[in-house]
């Protein structure tokens, strides 16, 4: 039997055959560009360990390039960087920051001090 298999992938929708899957947004950023809140990259806290000697990073509220679509943007030299990337971004811009990834979950608050019950004798 001879089968003939073909694929698409369009903005993030795989086509294969008669059957289609939804990609999704990424959670994972591999490298410099810019990207798009909710189509390609999902908003949520992004991390990376630094891609080199600088990271220069973005948010955007659209993809113009205009300055008056900077929300907040930050230049770091040589360490980590994170991010949180909101829903209402429309664009994420990344150069030179290597690799983000996005916490699936917010780290856990400290536990508040305990503090002694309090006696209605006195102490």
């Amino acid at each position: 039997m001879n089968t003939t298999f073909a694929a698409l992938a369009v903005g993030g929708l795989l086509l294969t055959g008669a059957n289609a899957a939804w990609a999704g947004p990424a959670t994972v950023i591999d490298g410099d560009g810019v990207y798009r809140v909710g189509i390609d990259i999902e908003p949520g806290t992004y991390y990376t360990g630094g891609g080199g000697d600088y990271c220069y990073w973005e948010r955007q509220s659209g993809l113009s390039g205009d300055f008056d679509e900077l929300i907040a943007n930050d230049f770091i030299e040589g360490g980590p960087a994170a991010v949180t990337i909101k829903s209402s971004d429309v664009g994420f811009s990344t150069d030179g920051c290597g690799t983000w990834v996005r916490q699936s979950t917010p780290p856990a608050p400290a536990p508040a001090p305990a503090s002694a019950p309090r006696s209605p004798f006195g102490s």
